[in-house]
């Protein structure tokens, strides 16, 4: 699709004209669509369409016989009615000059926390106002100024990495507590790698207690280009079109990414729309100038004076009408790479995020990289993990994602859909793809294994440390499909007949947890 963002100002015979129909142009690169205009110079307008994800959780220790859904539990909030039954649910402060504040929290399932700021209450409108106790109120405090910092506190956990290298050409290395990166990106990229991937650690650490500490290093390989990835691949012997994956036996974790290119060609972008910028408003300040110089030729020419200061007016309105559009073109152009590179960035970083849940699960979980979980659990809850949120310090995972859902949804209404003793006994070469023709199967043993880790983990919660450990363990001689009717407590086939309707009967925005609070008017 292409779009003209700008106009060139001109003098003709006659008056003065804003032409908005110049050519247009169209470069592909590596999924991003580059657009472009040219009024005096050209403009890059950068595109790209990706899939989004955050953070995700899991369930933390529980004793024997206990289970609890992988999800942060709720905020405890305060709670403001007004008196025409509406409610308002946040953190309630007094201020100063003895009026109140209140801050409301909007925690809707499955999306990002946001918050709301009421300055101005009128207390003829409150019926009532409800506060926790001193220590729940502090920690709510505590929790919403984290959130409303987020972003400087990541910003100053990102300058203060340290990395070194050896040489011009070497790759970047950071050494941490749970990982040493090698990382051929800019430094941009991978300071918010490092630090992300060790919030995520973190917080899986928080959620899961880790069982073992192996003694052997983990190493996260971040590749700065899609060619370095695929010589690490070769390295290795692999051909997968994965874009990052995790070797248990070698400890050691390997993503590719074109973010850095990207990120290059998003500043050009950037840069040509604001050259453009300063055309506009160039030709805006010289626009007196060129209307007496209209006018002085209309004059000339002997044109009526009434004429000419109609001439003069509507070719003022026009040109300032079309400058007015130009500029709203440029700030939708401006916005549209900003969301773009983020949706790269969350695009990449959810991959990412995936295989920290395998090297995290393997190395502290199991206790095994031989047996570890079963495939079809352990990239299930890789999958579930992809769409929670990571917020002041917490994980959430409240939602299923409506993409897999529906998917899922159209694969077992299908005339054929797989059966789940195949999905459980599905071993790992049927979730690597390789080629075009191993993606579509690829595809639905990922699809039915993120069903059944979203029924076992969150719609139906079963999960225990110890039914975790009976999973992974290496000495058992149990088939696949027997530990999983005895983790479900009944037979295969009528577990099948449940989980189906019951991923039938789900929606999108159904929360899969109950929240202590409601969380929106």
């Amino acid at each position: 699709m292409f779009k003209r963002s700008t106009g060139t100002l001109r003098k003709s015979d006659q008056h003065l004209s804003l032409n908005c129909s110049q050519s247009t142009g169209r470069e592909d690169f590596d999924g991003l669509q580059y657009i472009f205009t040219t009024p005096h110079q050209s403009r890059l307008i950068l595109q790209a369409v990706c899939i989004l994800v955050c953070l995700w959780g899991w369930l933390s220790g529980t004793v024997s016989g206990q289970t609890e859904a992988l999800s942060a539990a709720a905020w405890k909030l305060e709670t403001i009615e007004f008196t025409d039954g509406r409610k308002l649910y946040g953190l309630l402060e007094e201020r100063e000059d003895g009026g109140t504040l209140f801050t409301q929290v909007v925690r809707p399932a499955g999306k990002p926390m946001y918050l709301i700021s009421w300055t101005q209450l009128d207390p003829s409108r409150i019926e009532s106002a409800s506060k926790l106790s001193p220590e729940d109120h502090a920690v709510l405090v505590r929790r919403v100024e984290t959130f409303r910092a987020h972003r400087d506190v990541q910003r100053a956990a990102e300058m203060e990495v340290d990395l070194e290298r050896t040489g011009e050409d070497g790759p970047w290395i950071y050494r941490g507590s749970w990982f040493v990166m090698q990382s051929s990106a800019d430094v941009p990229l991978t300071r918010e790698a490092v630090v992300r991937l060790t919030q995520v650690f973190g917080a899986l650490e928080s959620l899961i207690p880790p069982r073992q500490f192996p003694s052997e290093v983990l190493t996260v390989k971040l590749c700065g280009s899609a060619a370095q990835y695929r010589r690490e691949q070769d390295t290795l012997g692999l051909v997968i079109d994965n874009p990052a994956f995790f070797s248990p036996a070698r400890h050691l974790l390997v993503a590719g990414s074109d973010v850095p290119a990207l990120v290059q060609h998003y500043h050009t972008a950037q840069e040509s729309l604001a050259s453009s910028r300063r055309a506009y408003e160039q030709l805006g300040r010289q626009l007196d100038e060129r209307l007496r110089e209209l006018t002085q030729d209309l004059e000339r020419q002997g044109v009526p004076s009434a004429q000419r200061s109609e001439i003069v007016r509507r070719t003022r309105n026009r040109s300032q009408r079309e400058q007015s559009e130009a500029f709203t073109k440029l700030d939708s152009a401006e916005n549209e790479n900003r969301l773009s590179l983020e949706s790269a960035k969350k695009r990449f970083f959810s991959r990412l995020y995936h295989e920290v849940w395998h090297a995290y699960a393997a190395r502290h979980l199991t206790g095994t990289a031989v047996q570890g979980l079963p495939r079809w659990l352990d990239e299930g809850l890789a999958q579930v993990f992809e769409t929670a949120q990571l917020e002041s310090g917490e994980l959430r995972l409240d939602a299923p994602d409506s993409v897999r859902l529906k998917a899922l949804k159209a694969d077992l209404a299908s005339p054929q859909p797989l059966w789940l003793a195949n999905v459980l006994s599905a071993d790992g070469s049927r979730f690597l793809v390789g080629h075009a023709d191993s993606k579509s199967t690829s595809d639905r043993f990922y699809l039915y294994s993120w069903g059944l880790a979203l029924h076992v983990a969150l719609l139906d919660p079963i999960l225990s440390g110890e039914k975790l450990a009976d999973l992974s363990d290496p000495k058992s001689r149990l088939p696949g499909i027997v530990r999983f009717e005895k983790l479900v407590g009944m037979p295969l086939q009528d577990f099948e007949r449940l989980w189906r309707t019951s991923i039938t009967n789900l929606s999108a925005g159904s929360s899969l947890r109950q929240p202590a609070v409601e969380n929106t008017p």
